[in-house]
């Protein structure tokens, strides 16, 4: 009766299998491309619906099949038997097909529910996705070196495109960067979505999985999270810095980076996955900045196979030890506590951090701001532990000798706004508020002048320092500072 019952089971699972699609191997029906190439097509349940998913000849392979080349434009609907498929799904259709130089898919397909859609076409060079889709995964084009864009219809809910790198529709992840596109240089996120840096959240899953050009990067700021296999066979990578705002990067992150040298954990992170250095062979430094070693920094070791140096703040070495278990012996150690760290603007347009140094005086700090579109740098103000304030660097890059604690602050201003980052060079900071100019950071006794576009004077006397100046209302004024051409402003 087992046995009977058993048979029975057997049965009605491959009965289920032949079934449901996802299990099926072979294609229903082929038709010919208007592009001319034959595609297959697999029937989608309930069949009243009339809808296929663009499929191989068979998920064992193409066999006697003829491949697909060249440039593929796949249609919305495909007729066979004298009934009309609506087209909305692909599974792996161009899998292994080298000869394929680019691919568009239209309007009506919503899912590729695949990982290995265009795995393998060597020679694919572009290829158009349509503004319904909903899901695709970013290892689809692994093993694509020629892939030079992808590209998004408009209207999209899930996805866009931006100089040929897809990214979510919001513009807060990056889901792939293409493997045959040349970012040029080593911060090229900073500018890569235009209006939409600052809203950059997250690097996907294989984002730069299998680039061919990348030698640097630098993640920006406003990334978070830095996904599995992220930079998987980047086989010209060499050195990755990874923002002071990511907190999570996930698994095998850096696996079969045979060039890669040296990678900075910036201080937020919190969490390593496991073996980010699998088959990476030549890693001579890894750079932790947390002052606290991250919960997971235990994973680290694992996938390495010399003993780089690794680079911790000053006097945590031991605690990092700890942390690290018995997965020390895989390093070799350096304190080396250098205050770094990079500040985002916020619709508030400032972005205060700061640094409590532990370690003996005469160590660097160095900083760098970074606005949000729609910003600019203004200036640092840097409060040191006497209360003095220091507004003289005014160019976002920081570097200072640290001799106390004390906390930096960078200030942004809306671009063209009515304020000046500075006056004809001298370096005073001037900003505008409601009815007021204020100008800071004079140093010492300077004059200054305020006329009205009538020439009428409005303000003139000697200030130190940081000054409030009020003037009759809204409209442009003329400012002078020390004799030096005047400059106009706008109060609002």
């Amino acid at each position: 009766m087992r046995i009977k019952q058993l048979i029975i089971g057997l049965i009605l699972v491959t009965s289920t299998m032949i079934q449901n699609p996802l299990y099926a191997d072979d294609a229903d029906f082929s038709v010919r491309a208007p592009s001319g190439q034959m595609l297959y097509y697999k029937k989608l349940q309930p069949a009243s619906a009339h809808k296929v998913s663009l499929w191989a000849p068979s998920t064992r392979g193409w066999g006697n099949k003829t491949k697909p080349s060249g440039d593929v434009v796949v249609p919305s609907t495909v007729t066979y038997g004298g009934v009309v498929y609506s087209v909305v799904e692909m599974l792996n259709p161009f899998k292994s097909c080298p000869n394929v130089t680019s691919v568009t898919l239209p309007e009506g397909i919503e899912r590729c529910p695949g990982y290995v859609a265009f795995k393998g076409c060597r020679n694919l060079e572009e290829v158009t996705l349509p503004s319904t889709l909903t899901n695709l995964y970013a290892s689809v084009f692994d093993s694509c070196p020629a892939l030079e864009r992808i590209l998004v219809n408009s209207g999209g809910s899930t996805f866009k495109s931006v100089d040929g790198v897809l990214l979510s529709a919001n513009g807060d992840e990056l889901v792939k960067y293409p493997c045959n596109k040349n970012p040029g240089s080593a911060d090229f996120l900073r500018t890569l979505a235009g209006a939409s840096y600052g809203g950059l959240k997250k690097i996907g899953g294989s984002a730069f999985a299998w680039n061919n050009h990348i030698e640097e990067i630098v993640i920006p700021y406003s990334v978070r999270y830095v996904g599995g296999n992220a930079f998987v066979y980047c086989k010209k990578l060499r050195n990755v810095d990874l923002g002071d705002g990511v907190e999570k990067v996930g698994a095998g992150c850096f696996t079969n980076c045979n060039v890669l040298q040296m990678v900075t954990f910036g201080c937020s992170v919190d969490s390593i996955g496991m073996m980010p250095f699998r088959y990476s062979p030549n890693v001579v430094c890894v750079k932790l900045k947390p002052y606290d070693p991250p919960t997971t920094v235990n994973q680290i070791p694992n996938g390495v196979t010399e003993q780089p140096l690794i680079i911790v703040p000053c006097g945590r070495l031991a605690v990092y030890k700890t942390a690290l278990n018995d997965n020390y012996y895989h390093f070799n150690f350096s304190e080396e506590f250098v205050y770094e760290w990079e500040t985002g603007g916020t619709t508030g347009g400032n972005y205060s951090t700061t640094q409590m140094p532990t370690c003996t005086n005469g160590r660097m700090l160095k900083a760098q701001a970074t606005p949000y579109s729609g910003y600019r740098f203004a200036r640092w103000e840097i409060v040191h532990a006497d209360g003095n304030i220091d507004y003289s660097h005014t160019t976002p890059t920081l570097t200072l000798e640290v001799t106390c604690s004390l906390t930096a602050t960078a200030v942004f201003q809306r671009t063209g706004n009515n304020a000046l980052e500075e006056v004809n060079g001298s370096g005073y900071a001037v900003r505008t508020g409601r009815g007021s100019i204020r100008i800071e950071g004079t140093g010492g006794p300077v004059c200054v002048r305020v006329c009205d576009v009538q020439g009428r004077e409005v303000y003139a006397g000697q200030i130190n320092g940081t000054a409030h100046i009020d003037v009759p209302g809204t409209g442009l004024y003329l400012l002078q500072i020390d004799g030096r051409r005047a400059e106009k402003l706008l109060i609002m």
